[in-house]
């Protein structure tokens, strides 16, 4: 018989639906003792849209996160011009290979980085840390960066994963 493989996916952590998280929160804040998780949630979700999405999208620099874990910004890079992206939506309607040509940001993409190798951060095991964005920053980002892609660095495309030298951290 041949052994059915299943399909790995990585844990997920999230503050605001972790019980323990709050109850540690609750004993160790007393005059919170009475917070609800939807009062939590809504707390935590406020500070993420005031101070950090908004920081990101506004923000050439990005935003340093609390505690030093690590620095969040947009980056710019030149899409490779021998890659042509299909519009499978334009294509099926017009019935002919229909492509992506990017005119709205001058053939660059916009990537949001998740930065945590700098002496200035204070982050000892760095491949525990990740960044995901959630699907409402990435729609902002979006549309920051078609509305005023002129605001943010272009990175080249050779060194994608280092931004020395460019004036972050």
């Amino acid at each position: 018989m041949q052994e059915v493989k299943r399909r790995f996916r990585r844990t997920r952590y999230s503050v605001v639906n972790n019980k323990r998280y709050i109850e540690k929160f609750r004993d160790e804040w007393p005059e919170y003792k009475d917070m609800t998780r939807q009062e939590f949630s809504k707390i935590i979700n406020t500070f993420n849209e005031l101070c950090v999405v908004n920081q990101i999208v506004n923000n050439r620099h990005g935003v340093l996160l609390p505690q030093k874990l690590g620095h969040l910004f947009i980056a710019l890079y030149n899409v490779n011009i021998n890659k042509k992206i299909i519009n499978y939506s334009e294509t099926k309607k017009q019935g002919r290979n229909v492509y992506f040509h990017n005119f709205e940001t001058d053939g660059k993409i916009g990537k949001l980085k998740y930065v945590n190798k700098s002496e200035s951060m204070l982050v000892t095991d760095l491949k525990v840390w990740s960044f995901t964005g959630s699907a409402e920053l990435r729609r902002r980002i979006s549309k920051a960066i078609v509305s005023n892609f002129k605001l943010y660095e272009t990175h080249d495309n050779s060194r994608r994963g280092s931004i020395k030298g460019k004036g972050y951290i």
